[in-house]
C-alpha cells in the first residue's frame, strides 16, 4: 500500500506556498516560532489536525531524533508525547498468540451502559477507559484529514520496525462507527467535529485502513477492558431503565407523578393504620 501520490502533492504545494510568503519584508510577528524550515511544516500540518497545543508541546522533536520521510517526521509529531510505553509492554506479542476481539459500536456500547465524553487529552491518540466511560478526544473530519492519514497508515505499513499505532486508531474508529447514528452520537457528544456530511464521514472511518495488516494492535488492553465491562448485566439494565423511562420529558413527568402517587397511598396507609 503505497502512500498517495496526489495528496502528498498537493501538501507540498501548498508547504512551498507558504514558505516564499516568508519572502515578504519580514516583521516580528510573521517569524514568531518559525526558527527553521521544519518547523514551519510542523506547524502547518500538524495544525491540520484537530490537537490545540500538540505544535507547542513537540517543538525540537527535529534536533533530538533523525528523520527517514516527511511522514515519518509527522508521525513523530503525532504520537511524540502518548502515554504509550506500559501499554506496548502489555499487549507485545498477544496479538500473534490469541487474536483480539474488535470493540462493539457506540450505539451497542450506550445500550450496554457505557458513556462517552470528549477527552482532555491534546493527543487524539490518547484514548481512555474508566468506570464504564471511555474518553475519546476530540478529531476534526474536514476534506485534508483522510489524506493525512491514509499516507500515515501507508507509512506504518512501508516500515516493519514502525508501530502501527496511527493504523490501531483507524481500526478502532472503524470499530466504533458503522452507522450515521455511531456518528452522530459521537457529533453529539462534541469528539467528532465533522465538516462533511453524515454518510461521507462514516464511510471515511469505514474504508480508512482496507488492505493494511496490523501485527500489534495498539488498543488492545483498551477493547479488552471495553468487552469485559460489556458483559456485567447491571449496566445494561440499568442503561436501559433510563433510557425507556427517563428518555423523553413526558417519561420523566410520567415518573414524577408515579412516585408522588406512590408516596401519597403508602402516607394514606400509615395514617389508616394508626387510627
Amino acid at each position: 500500500m503505497e502512500p498517495h501520490s496526489n495528496s502528498l502533492e498537493h501538501l507540498v504545494i501548498e508547504f512551498f506556498t507558504q514558505i516564499f510568503s516568508l519572502t515578504q519584508p519580514p516583521t516580528i510577528e510573521s517569524y514568531k516560532g518559525k526558527n527553521h524550515i521544519l518547523d514551519l511544516l510542523r506547524e502547518w500540518l500538524v495544525s491540520s489536525l484537530p490537537t490545540t497545543e500538540l505544535c507547542k508541546k513537540t517543538e525540537g522533536i527535529v534536533d533530538r531524533q533523525g528523520n527517514n520521510h516527511i511522514l515519518d517526521l509527522l508521525r513523530k509529531w503525532l504520537v511524540s508525547w502518548l502515554p504509550r510505553t506500559e501499554l506496548c509492554k502489555k499487549t507485545e506479542g498477544i496479538v500473534e498468540r490469541q487474536g483480539w476481539k474488535p470493540m462493539p459500536s457506540v450505539k451497542s456500547l450506550e445500550e450496554a451502559g457505557i458513556k462517552f465524553e470528549k477527552g482532555k487529552s491534546e493527543c487524539i491518540l490518547d484514548i481512555k477507559f474508566k468506570n464504564g466511560i471511555l474518553e475519546v478526544p476530540s478529531i476534526l473530519i474536514q476534506e485534508i484529514t483522510e489524506d493525512v492519514f491514509r499516507n500515515l497508515i501507508s507509512f506504518e505499513q512501508c516500515y516493519s520496525k514502525c508501530p502501527a499505532i496511527v493504523t490501531s486508531y483507524a481500526v478502532l474508529l472503524d470499530s466504533l462507527i458503522n452507522t450515521e447514528t455511531d456518528m452522530n452520537l459521537l457529533c453529539e457528544k462534541g469528539i467528532i467535529d465533522n465538516w462533511l456530511n453524515p454518510e461521507d464521514a462514516t464511510q471515511f472511518f469505514n474504508k480508512l485502513y482496507h488492505d493494511t495488516y496490523v501485527k500489534k494492535y495498539y488498543y488492545l488492553e483498551l477493547c479488552k477492558e471495553v468487552n469485559d465491562y460489556c458483559r456485567y448485566p447491571w449496566p445494561r439494565w440499568r442503561a436501559a431503565y433510563l433510557r425507556n423511562y427517563f428518555g423523553t420529558p413526558w417519561a420523566i413527568a410520567s415518573q414524577v407523578v408515579a412516585a408522588i402517587v406512590l408516596i401519597l397511598t403508602i402516607l394514606q396507609t400509615v395514617f389508616s393504620v394508626l387510627k
